[in-house]
């Protein structure tokens, strides 16, 4: 395999890629119920699930995440502790359109790692032009290398 580059971006740029695009994780109702159990609470305190409304595109429920300061960006998976980084309920019903999807290579070659600042670096220019949201749809290891796959959305919020 060759050698991939990941691009730096400036913390400046980050933050206003940041400010533009929005990480989003999804939580199955077996990731919510395990949090609710650990909690001591029922799985109906944590979110109105209703499966028969969720879009297609998520099969699951979706959740914008907490803020992360510039640190976060840069140092922390966003998808890591998602179950308790999770602040807000996506509406199911609301608009999403998809704009693309592609590879994120990261740094370290460990699973579960993408930083919002790895994702944003590498997105392409057409999602930083027409869309607000991006999540991890799945991770692969090619040999030597772990990436992500990344689709990119237009979201109704």
């Amino acid at each position: 395999m060759e050698n991939i580059i990941i691009p730096e971006i400036s913390d400046k740029e980050l933050k206003e890629r940041y400010k533009r695009m929005k990480p989003i994780v999804r939580l199955t109702k077996a990731d919510l119920e395990h949090e609710a159990e650990h909690q001591n609470k029922k799985y109906m305190d944590f979110v109105n699930y209703n499966e028969g409304m969720l879009h297609h595109l998520f099969k699951s429920v979706a959740y914008k995440l907490k803020r992360f300061d510039l640190r976060g960006l840069r140092n922390t998976s966003y998808i890591f502790d998602a179950v308790n980084n999770r602040r807000e309920a996506i509406n199911p019903a609301n608009h999403m359109e998809l704009i693309c999807d592609y590879t994120c290579y990261h740094k370290s070659n460990n699973l579960f790692i993408p930083t919002i600042a790895e994702v944003l670096s590498q997105m392409p220019e057409i999602a930083l032009e027409q869309a607000n949201a991006f999540f991890m749809t799945g991770n692969k290891f090619n040999g030597n290398q772990y990436t992500s796959n990344i689709q990119v959305l237009n979201i109704e919020f």
